[in-house]
């Protein structure tokens, strides 16, 4: 009796388990692979998109949906409505969604930091800043001691603040941190259906 009763609830179970009215699959998602078919980023449904298409117009906004060869990009119509008391109270007025063949993204700007450029970035930007500051502050000093900008150590000292500014300019544009997604990387399509 034992066993019939295991049985039947098993079984009952299993029916309650395929009577699902599906199981959930994965969405189709696009990735950016380089040459080498190394993946550089995955756009799934939900996550923000910036890019341009080949008409050099510039979208963005949230995925809401990727299927057909098709992503379809969600846009928000957001207005400004008076107030009694006479400020104003943004609203969104109405949504819209966009579908936009893969093959139309001429570029995808990717906001992602790469470690190894990262720190550099930053480096750069603080050497800009600390070198700046120091020749403002120096120059500043030596006008107010009524002494020459340039004579002495000031000069070899300005010398080496602009050196530190220059060097700082280098690597915020070598080593920037919004990187563009180019002819040298491809857009895939992957179908998971």
């Amino acid at each position: 009796m034992a066993k019939l009763l295991t049985a039947l609830c098993f079984l009952f179970f299993s029916l309650a388990l395929l009577a699902q009215p599906g199981y959930h699959h994965m969405s189709d998602y696009i990735s950016i692979k380089k040459k080498n078919g190394r993946t550089i980023q995955n756009y799934l449904p939900g996550m923000s998109i910036n890019f341009v298409t080949t008409d050099n117009i510039a979208y963005e906004g949230p995925i809401a949906q990727i299927k057909n060869d098709s992503i379809f990009v969600q846009f928000f119509q957001i207005v400004k409505q008076p107030t009694i008391w006479g400020n104003y109270l943004v609203d969104t007025v109405k949504t819209y969604t966009v579908p936009f063949y893969y093959r139309d993204i001429k570029n995808i700007i990717a906001n992602r930091t790469i470690k190894r450029r990262g720190y550099l970035n930053t480096l750069g930007f603080m050497l800009k800043i600390g070198g700046a500051g120091y020749a403002v502050i120096n120059t500043v000093n030596s006008l107010r001691t009524h002494e020459a900008p340039f004579a002495g150590s000031n000069g070899r000292n300005l010398l080496i603040a602009t050196g530190a500014f220059g060097l700082g300019y280098y690597m915020s544009q070598r080593f920037k941190s919004i990187n563009r997604i180019s002819k040298k990387n491809r857009i895939v399509y992957v179908n998971m259906q």
